[in-house]
């Protein structure tokens, strides 16, 4: 070997091969484990309720249609919940003329209904519309980001909160 391809051989640098563009999406949307090893039956306590480790979200964001955004803290989520007395939680959101009653007062309760009323005005207009927390003490996924949405229920429309 001459002096030339010497200097080349040992100059050269491993590349690394081509993804795949199917592999690179598969990698990119799988799921990933927490390095924590929480699982998510640990989240029946009540303190894995209040963890928030590995990936999880700590609030709820909601994009509202009106486009701005309203943030939910996960420590006021939890504030007043009584895992031993409490087998379900909701957090109840003040709906005025079908979307997000910015005055009104958001609550968290027992109700497991995810709306009160239909439409935007009489007697039966909608005034709440819920995100549920917590069912039968089990941690849903609930916390991240949701985009407040319009949907139809017995031919009415009512706000929904739809996870993104």
């Amino acid at each position: 070997m001459d002096a030339t391809s010497s200097y080349r051989a040992a100059t050269l640098v491993q590349q690394q091969p081509e993804s795949a563009l199917a592999d690179i999406y598969a990698n990119a949307t799988s799921l990933q484990t927490s390095p924590t090893g929480l699982s998510d039956d640990a989240m029946e306590s009540a303190q894995g309720l209040g963890g928030g480790a590995g990936n999880r979200v700590n609030n709820i964001y909601i994009f509202l249609m009106s486009g701005s955004t309203l943030t939910i803290a996960r420590n006021t989520i939890f504030a007043s919940f009584d895992i031993a007395a409490q087998t379900d939680w909701s957090v109840s959101i003040p709906i005025s003329s079908l979307a997000y009653n910015s005055s009104g007062t958001i609550a968290f309760d027992t109700n497991t209904a995810l709306n009160v009323g239909t439409g935007a005005s009489g007697g039966s207009a909608q005034t709440i519309a819920r995100i549920p927390i917590v069912r039968d003490k089990k941690m849903l996924n609930a916390l991240g980001v949701y985009k407040e949405a319009l949907a139809c229920k017995n031919g009415e429309p009512i706000v929904e909160y739809y996870k993104i």
